[in-house]
């Protein structure tokens, strides 16, 4: 874990994939030496770049619904 980020972590989260390449429509797996700590979940990326864009807009790049999908969020399905 990296220095800067001083939080408890719960999980890896995206099975260390990284959240910002998502968004370029080709999801990498990330590097566990990039990493940063969002609401006790650990990300990894596959670029200081990708970190940095991250760490300016974490609500952006972070799964909605705590990584649940919508319909089973309703049913109550988590």
């Amino acid at each position: 874990m990296a220095v800067d980020d001083i939080n408890a972590v719960d999980q890896l989260a995206l099975q260390g994939y990284d959240p910002v390449s998502y968004f370029n429509n080709k999801p990498v797996k990330g590097d566990p030496s990039i990493n940063s700590v969002h609401a006790n979940a650990e990300y990894y990326f596959s670029s200081q770049k990708n970190k940095d864009k991250f760490k300016t807009m974490p609500e952006q790049y972070v799964a909605m619904y705590g990584g649940y999908c919508a319909y089973g969020m309703r049913m109550g399905k988590n």
